[in-house]
């Protein structure tokens, strides 16, 4: 991507195609903090229609901007595996949830429940949905039509409508694509090109049994929901060196001009800890005679540039959101759903089963919980920049950057791990053709960051911004010391003699 020096340019370290040096310094994926009252989204009482399940895995969550609440339409079942549907819940502040009663579908001979969804056969005959992907759509012209999507109760996708989320209207003719099981969709506004507005994540190509066992590692993209087809690209992201057993649910939202992926790493481990015989999917899909041993997985990064092409693994064996300590309800499999920004903190909401769970995929024969959780990353916080080893001092060096109207741009920085006389960062500004510093704007008349925070405007003595640059190109070279921690950078305009960034797009 072009970079110049203007609020277009937010820079986070994730594929490092913005770095052209690192010396001495290493990229680090950060592990999201899990929130102490996890899980949080309650089981049903016994004898309620999502008393063993409630969570967004086959479901889909999001912030709706214009009503400041969190979404989420989840996947909940009874235990018995005969009873399952689409149940709605909402929050404020993502951890406390409220299930409303709709009145909508019954169970158990009463309608005072939030079920939300599910459709009916050409017969008329009710069935068990999953995989219910949809988004809001803000800009939808059809007041009917804002929230938008896919529900299977089949073999196929088929088109969902809703003015408000929670009447949905159920389309008897299935799409052509996705075809089975998709993860999540982006209302895509920000890509230039009309024909991909709507994308679609983590489809299975079931052609063939080695394709169902690698898993949800394809995506699509089409102008609605009825036209979409797959990616030229396909599949977009690859197992990590033959390790994982499947990439199971592979979630993906755009963030700062980036699509940032978080997917399932899983294994089969033939002991960890628990050891008990349980029937499992064999790569086509088939159920087994029992094994012995244990289905885990934890939620790993990936990141992408166009939405549509292949997804390239962040350092694939750090985990973004760990497993819990064994005995812990989250120590089996984890299931993402894409980050989501509100205000300075990106949160992650993610399904568990604990490690008796035995593997990814419950049936009649195992009974699992499956809840929801949420662990949080700081704005930016994917990942950071620091010196390997805490002691040696680093430098990391940027591609050029063109300059734009220097007098009114600030630089500003995320940073954190800041110390005086201890761990903090200097910034030199260098002329890109030469690559030597630019008079005024040397690290030692850089003032030391050593306090932390999300946007810390960087000075050079009495420069607050890059009045005086006087070349067409510039490279930024971050000194880093001790325990310094960079997440991202960008450009903003000074307002009134004070820095003011505008906030970047999610």
């Amino acid at each position: 991507m072009p970079l110049d020096t203007t609020a277009r340019t937010p820079v986070l370290f994730l594929d490092l195609a913005e770095i052209a040096e690192l010396n001495q310094a290493e990229l680090v994926v950060n592990q999201a903090v899990k929130h102490p009252a996890n899980p949080l989204l309650p089981l049903g009482d016994v004898n309620e229609w999502d008393m063993t399940r409630a969570s967004p895995w086959g479901g889909s969550i999001l912030f709706d901007e214009e009503e400041r609440m969190f979404k989420l339409w989840y996947h909940g079942d009874d235990g018995r595996r005969t009873f399952s549907a689409i149940g709605y819940a909402e929050s404020r502040d993502g951890i406390l949830w409220h299930k409303p009663k709709l009145g909508l579908y019954e169970y158990g001979g009463r309608t005072d429940n939030n079920i939300v969804f599910r459709p009916r056969n050409a017969a008329g005959a009710p069935m068990n949905p999953n995989h219910f992907v949809v988004a809001k759509d803000p800009s939808e012209s059809d007041p009917a039509r804002r929230y938008k999507g896919w529900g299977r109760g089949d073999a196929a996708c088929h088109p969902v409508y809703s003015p408000d989320g929670i009447q949905w209207q159920w389309s008897p003719t299935p799409v052509a694509w996705p075809r089975t099981d998709p993860v999540n969709m982006i209302v895509d506004a920000a890509d230039p090109d009309p024909a991909r507005r709507i994308k679609v994540y983590g489809d299975i190509n079931c052609d063939t049994p080695e394709s169902f066992r690698i898993g949800h590692r394809n995506m699509g993209f089409g102008p609605d929901i009825e036209h979409c087809a797959p990616s030229p690209a396909n599949p977009v992201i690859e197992p990590a060196a033959g390790l994982e057993h499947t990439i199971h649910l592979f979630a993906t939202a755009r963030y700062a001009g980036c699509y940032v992926a978080l997917l399932n790493y899983s294994l089969w481990l033939d002991y960890l800890g628990y050891k008990g015989d349980v029937r499992y999917r064999a790569d086509d899909g088939r159920m087994t005679e029992p094994k012995t041993g244990a289905f885990v997985g934890d939620i790993r990064l990936a990141v992408n540039r166009d939405g549509i092409g292949k997804f390239h693994r962040v350092n694939a064996h750090q985990p973004l959101v760990a497993r819990g300590e064994q005995g812990q309800w989250d120590s089996g499999s984890l299931e993402a759903t894409p980050p989501i920004l509100v205000g300075d903190t990106i949160h992650i909401f993610y399904s568990g089963v604990d490690i008796q769970s035995g593997f990814a995929y419950p049936n009649g024969e195992c009974q699992t919980n499956t809840c929801m959780g949420l662990a949080t990353l700081r704005r930016d916080g994917f990942t950071h920049l620091q010196t390997r080893d805490g002691l040696t001092p680093a430098h990391v060096t940027t591609v050029p950057i063109a300059v734009r109207d220097p007098r009114a741009v600030t630089l500003i920085v995320n940073a954190s791990h800041l110390m005086p006389y201890r761990d903090w960062i200097e910034v030199e500004i260098l002329d890109a053709a030469s690559s030597t510093p630019l008079p005024g704007f040397t690290r030692t008349k850089c003032t030391d960051l050593t306090r932390e925070g999300i946007r810390l405007p960087v000075g050079w003595g009495e420069r607050r911004t890059l009045a005086g640059i006087g070349v067409p190109e510039i490279r930024l070279r971050f000194h880093l010391f001790g325990r310094a921690r960079l997440y991202s950078f960008s450009f903003a305009d000074e307002v009134n003699g004070r820095p003011w960034p505008r906030r970047t797009t999610q």
